[in-house]
């Protein structure tokens, strides 16, 4: 069985078989950004994908949302595609995040050896979705070279957030005083975070269980960061103004209960110049329990 060159990933293997590829997305972009602002060496991805990555003439790169990684986000897809082509799981780094440098790794791993003259199709959840559109918008090469993206709940930013569903959380928070009490004097980014920390999912998905140990090793600075690469942004509609429609063909996902106003979604969906829109049952997130209704539209996308 071909197997991926030695030369081309970081000299470790994870325990689930995976190699790191993160090196094949340090490129000219990437060094660019980090000599403009090489205080964000420490925000830089990590990519890993499985050993068989180069048999198949297509590759996918999966996003995963504000916290839970990628691997446990998308454990029920990625045997529907990993039968096909490569999988590529992004990560994002539990130090800092950074929109320009994600941006760049991203761009730089598709001009690398494992994925340049394939086809390839990005796959996102949540803010992992966000990610996805703002790479679009910036890199009309991506548009280009991208054949399809799958996007889970997509919230672009602040303005598409659902406000009722947010109440909805905050009714289910019974101990936000004390755990304002607890933070004391730290700074309002400290605070802000140790609130979405504890409470991230009010609606846990019930095939993931308990995933606090993830959601406990981000650091403050990271999930902040996160979060506010969402809500610092201006409307869709501005981006679309200033960058023209996405023409990649989109396949949108929403769950019932989703994290979007729902007279947000056709905005968010016009970005696209071929937009499919598909709704299932569920809450936010659930991709584990929405497994059989998120497979068959994920396996019915070639990239």
């Amino acid at each position: 069985m071909l197997r991926l060159e030695r030369d081309l990933y970081n000299n470790t293997c994870e325990s689930n078989g995976r190699v790191d590829v993160s090196n094949l997305a340090f490129g000219e972009r990437t060094r660019g950004i980090l000599e403009r602002n090489s205080g964000k060496r420490h925000a830089m991805s990590r990519f890993t994908v499985n050993p068989w990555a180069l048999e198949f003439p297509s590759v996918t790169l999966l996003l995963p949302g504000t916290v839970v990684g990628a691997e446990t986000t998308f454990g029920s897809q990625l045997p529907e595609v990993e039968e096909q082509e490569g999988a590529v799981l992004v990560d994002y780094s539990d130090t800092d995040f950074y929109p320009p440098l994600l941006r760049a790794q991203v761009m730089d791993l598709l001009d690398s050896p494992l994925v340049s003259g394939k086809s390839i199709k990005l796959v996102g959840m949540s803010l992992g979705a966000a990610n996805i559109m703002d790479l679009l918008f910036h890199e009309k090469e991506a548009q280009e070279r991208v054949g399809n993206v799958f996007l889970l709940g997509p919230i672009f930013s602040s303005h598409d957030v659902n406000l009722g569903r947010l109440i909805e959380r905050l009714r289910a928070v019974h101990s936000i005083t004390p755990d304002l009490v607890r933070a004391g004097l730290t700074p309002a980014a400290v605070r802000a975070t140790t609130l979405i920390r504890r409470r991230i999912k009010i609606d846990p998905d019930p095939m993931i269980g308990d995933s606090s140990e993830e959601i406990n090793k981000v650091s403050n600075r990271s999930l902040f960061e996160r979060v506010f690469s969402i809500l610092r942004r201006e409307r869709i509609e501005r981006y679309v103004e200033r960058f023209g429609c996405i023409t990649t063909p989109a396949i949108l996902v929403r769950w019932h209960k989703d994290e979007s106003r729902p007279e947000r979604h056709e905005a968010i969906a016009s970005a696209f110049e071929r937009p499919r829109v598909e709704h299932i049952p569920g809450s936010h997130g659930w991709t584990h329990t929405s497994a059989g209704y998120i497979n068959p539209l994920l396996s019915s996308v070639s990239s």
